[in-house]
């Protein structure tokens, strides 16, 4: 019996544990914000002048993010950037530069996604032109 009293003590403060946790109620239904920099919709960007892409935008939440997808892919649907990035905070920055070697100008969609802890999310998704 002696050794049976530890066992029960254990069981009853998980199961406390548990319900404290299960009880407890998320209020967060706010959506984390993007701020879009670079590029903006309807750019027309010329490789001539610049050879680079810059991807650059700030993500934030009211609580904490939870993970940044971004995804740049040209009209064809071939990707030219693909990243999740995992972010434990509430404010990310974002900055990347990329050199797409196209023959021709095409429309190019840039995706952005950010998922905050609470579920919630927004993603912004632009479309922009780039020349050789």
């Amino acid at each position: 019996m002696n050794n049976l009293k530890p066992i029960v003590i254990l069981v009853l403060f998980a199961l406390l544990a548990f319900n404290f946790n299960a009880c407890k109620k998320d209020d967060d239904t706010e959506k984390p914000t993007l701020a879009i920099i670079e590029p903006l919709a309807g750019d027309t960007l010329y490789l001539s002048q610049d050879p680079e892409i810059h991807v650059e935008f700030t993500a934030a939440d009211n609580e904490e993010l939870h993970e940044v997808v971004v995804e740049l892919k040209d009209a064809e649907g071939n990707s030219f950037l693909s990243k999740t990035e995992d972010v434990d905070q509430k404010t990310f920055s974002f900055h990347e530069h990329v050199m797409p070697d196209i023959a021709a100008g095409i429309e190019f969609t840039l995706r952005i996604e950010a998922n905050d802890h609470s579920g919630n999310s927004n993603e912004q998704e632009i479309k922009f032109y780039v020349v050789p």
